[in-house]
């Protein structure tokens, strides 16, 4: 009997565990696959920020704020300039508990929020818009 392909991923760090398998039926499109691994990378990558302590509500909020009523690449762009304004420095560094080697990393994810929000993706989603 062939075996079946399937996305297999496992992970345990501290108290989180996560194990997933995901057969893929023959004939499976490559935007199907491509939306199963989307998925697993949305979820793994969620974590990271969870692990490092940034507080990604607070920046969920703020993301939503700054897009709000904008559209395209000016609206993007709007929406950036804002959030290198002092209220939204602030912002940053209070979702990262202070540590400014942590801003970076706080501003990719808050970067990437606006981003989706205003309908532009840094991942292959398996969506189509």
């Amino acid at each position: 009997m062939p075996s079946q392909d399937a996305i297999e991923f496992s992970a345990k760090y501290r108290g989180w565990s996560a194990s997933k398998v995901i057969p893929i039926p023959e004939g499976s499109s490559p935007e199907e696959i491509v939306k199963q691994i989307s998925e697993l990378r949305t979820a793994v990558d969620r974590k990271a920020f969870e692990i490092l302590n940034i507080d990604t509500k607070s920046l969920d909020a703020y993301a939503a704020s700054v897009s709000k009523g904008k559209k395209g690449v000016s609206g993007l762009s709007e929406a950036f300039r804002e959030i290198g304004s002092k209220e939204g420095s602030g912002i940053i560094l209070k979702a990262c508990g202070e540590k400014p080697e942590l801003e970076k990393v706080a501003s990719s994810y808050l970067i990437r929020c606006i981003s989706s929000n205003l309908g532009f993706d840094f991942y292959l989603s398996g969506k189509r818009k």
